[in-house]
C-alpha cells in the first residue's frame, strides 16, 4: 500500500519541483566546474604555479568525471538513484570547499579531481531522472531547462567569482561557490524518484541491445571519425579562449582580473546564447534542403569564429575593438552548439545513438581538456599567453576543414541510410 506524505510536504513530489531542484543543481555544478576560469591569476601568483600547472587543473577534474560517468551509469540502472545523486551532490559541494583550502598545487588537485567524480555522477543520472519524471511532450522543455544553466552558470562563476577573489582571496570564492550545494542537498532525499519508463505512455517494446561487431561497424564510419576529430579538436578552441580569455586580457591589456573575469563571463551569455538560438534555427532550415547542411553550418561557423580570435591576437587592436572581436567570437562559436548533436543524429543509427553520444562526449572532452589547458598552459610558459592562443584559430581552422569533409563524405553516401526502393519500382525515373 502508498504510504500518505505529510501535507507540507507534497509541493516536493510535484514534477515541476523537481525540475526546478534540478535546474538549481545543474547551476550550481556548473558554477563549481566554471569557477577554476575565474582564480587562474590569482591562484597563480599566491600558490606560484606555472600556466601548464594551471591548465593540469582543468585535466584532473575532466579525467575523473569521465571516468565516473559509466559507473555511475551502471549503477544507476540497477539501483535507486536518489542516494546516488545525493553522495554526489555532497562530495562535489564538498570538495569545492575544500579547494578553498588548499595551500599547494598538490592538494588543489585531489579536490579537483573530486568534484570531477561528484560531477560526472550528477550528470550521467540527473537526465535520466528527469526523462522518467517527464512525458515525451514535456521532455524537450525540461531538458532545455536544465541545459540553459550552463550559460548562467559561466556568468555567475567569472562574474563573481573574480569579484570575490579581488576583494577577500581566492579561497573565500570556493567557499562561496561550494556552500550552495549543501544547502540543496537536503531537498534531494524528500524528492519522489520515479520508476524508469514511468512517464512513458504505454509500455515500451524491447529490443535487443545492439551486439559488438555492429558498434566496431559503426566506430569504423568513416563519418564517425571524422565528427569526433573535429569535435575534439574545436572544443580545443572554444575552451581554450574560455578558460584563458581573462588571462590574456589581464596580461596583455592590463585588466584587472575581476573586470576581465566578468568580461568573458557575460560574453558567454550575451552573444553564446543569442547564437546558440539562431544557429539551431537556420541550421535546421537548410538541413531540409540540402544533404550535409549541418556539417557545412559548423565549417562556417568555426572559420568566422578562427578569424575574429586571429585578429584580436595578430593585429592586438584597442581594448574596445578586441572585446567586440571577442564578442563576436562567442556568438559564431554558439551558434554551432545547437548544431553539433542533430549533426551527429542524421547518420548515427538509432539503435546507436546512446553509445555514439557517449564516446564523443569522453573522447572530446578528455582530448580537449588536455589542449585547451594543459597544452596551452604548457606553451604559454615558455613564448607567453598571447603566442600560446594562436592554437585558438588554428583548432578552428583545423575543425572547419574536418566539418567540410565530413559534409563531402556525408554526401557522397547520402543513400546508404534510406529504404530500399519498393519492388517494381527499378527502371523508374
Amino acid at each position: 500500500m502508498t504510504s500518505r506524505s505529510p501535507s507540507r510536504l507534497v509541493w516536493l513530489h510535484d514534477r515541476w519541483t523537481t525540475l526546478a531542484l534540478f535546474a538549481l543543481l545543474s547551476l550550481v555544478c556548473y558554477v563549481d566546474r566554471f569557477i577554476l576560469g575565474a582564480l587562474l591569476t590569482p591562484l597563480k601568483a599566491d600558490l606560484r604555479l606555472t600556466d601548464e600547472q594551471l591548465g593540469r587543473l582543468n585535466v584532473v577534474f575532466t579525467l575523473a568525471y569521465i571516468l565516473i560517468v559509466p559507473v555511475a551509469g551502471y549503477l544507476g540502472d540497477r539501483y535507486r538513484r536518489k542516494w546516488y545523486v545525493f553522495v554526489s551532490l555532497v562530495l562535489w559541494s564538498f570538495a569545492t570547499v575544500g579547494s578553498g583550502w588548499s595551500r599547494t598545487f598538490g592538494s588543489l588537485l585531489v579536490w579537483r579531481a573530486l568534484v570531477g567524480f561528484g560531477e560526472g555522477v550528477f550528470s550521467s543520472l540527473a537526465l535520466s531522472w528527469l526523462a522518467d519524471t517527464f512525458a515525451p511532450a514535456r521532455r524537450a522543455l525540461a531538458f532545455a531547462v536544465m541545459m540553459s544553466t550552463s550559460q548562467i552558470a559561466a556568468w555567475a562563476a567569472y562574474h563573481f567569482g573574480g569579484k570575490i577573489a579581488a576583494e577577500s582571496g581566492w579561497s573565500h570564492a570556493f567557499f562561496l561557490a561550494g556552500v550552495p550545494g549543501l544547502a540543496l542537498a537536503l531537498f534531494v532525499p524528500l524528492l519522489r524518484e520515479p520508476s524508469p519508463g514511468a512517464s512513458e505512455p504505454e509500455p515500451q517494446v524491447q529490443h535487443h541491445k545492439p551486439g559488438w561487431p555492429e558498434i566496431r561497424t559503426f566506430l569504423g564510419d568513416a563519418r564517425y571519425q571524422l565528427y569526433i576529430a573535429a569535435y575534439t579538436i574545436r572544443m580545443l578552441a572554444v575552451s581554450g579562449l574560455f578558460f584563458w580569455g581573462a588571462v590574456y586580457l589581464h596580461r596583455e591589456y592590463g585588466v584587472e582580473n575581476r573586470l576581465a573575469t566578468s568580461f568573458i563571463g557575460s560574453a558567454y551569455l550575451l552573444a553564446g546564447v543569442p547564437g546558440i538560438f539562431l544557429g539551431g534555427y537556420l541550421a535546421g532550415r537548410l538541413a531540409r534542403k540540402l544533404t550535409g547542411a549541418y556539417a557545412l553550418w559548423m565549417s562556417g561557423g568555426e572559420a568566422l569564429s578562427g578569424v575574429l580570435v586571429l585578429l584580436v591576437l595578430s593585429s592586438q587592436p584597442p581594448l574596445a575593438t578586441a572585446q567586440v572581436l571577442i564578442l563576436g567570437q562567442m556568438f559564431f562559436a554558439g551558434s554551432s552548439w545547437g548544431v553539433i548533436n542533430p549533426l551527429l543524429f542524421d547518420f548515427a543509427p538509432v539503435r546507436l545513438r546512446s553509445v555514439a553520444v557517449s564516446i564523443a562526449l569522453a573522447v572530446s572532452s578528455v582530448g580537449s581538456a588536455f589542449l585547451s589547458s594543459q597544452l596551452i598552459g604548457f606553451v604559454s610558459d615558455h613564448v607567453g599567453i598571447r603566442k600560446a592562443l594562436f592554437l585558438v584559430p588554428t583548432g578552428y581552422f583545423a575543425a572547419a576543414a574536418l566539418w567540410l569533409l565530413l559534409a563531402g563524405q556525408q554526401r557522397r553516401v547520402a543513400d546508404e541510410w534510406r529504404e530500399p526502393p519498393l519492388p517494381g519500382a527499378e527502371g523508374t525515373s
